[in-house]
């Protein structure tokens, strides 16, 4: 759930957001899979960030800051990669 990987992007970045968007995504990912890990297709907006020093993000060379959720919907396969 913490993880994105922007269209294109040979890595995945660690996603970072306030609570109230972090419960969103949470929320509305649980909602939208039917097993852990499943991918989920999401549209954010945002800033790239930095690689992050905590428990889990260590391993992911960026971040990346959601300001705003303007799509989460279930992956498809005409979907980005």
């Amino acid at each position: 759930m913490h993880i994105f990987v922007p269209c294109n992007a040979e890595a995945p970045l660690w996603l970072v957001a306030d609570a109230a968007t972090g419960h969103r995504l949470e929320a509305q990912y649980t909602s939208l899979v039917s097993e852990p890990y499943e991918e989920a297709f999401a549209v954010l907006r945002g800033t790239p960030g930095p690689q992050l020093d905590c428990r889990g993000c260590q391993d992911f060379p960026g971040s990346f800051r959601v300001s705003e959720i303007i799509e989460y919907r279930q992956a498809e396969a005409g979907d980005c990669h």
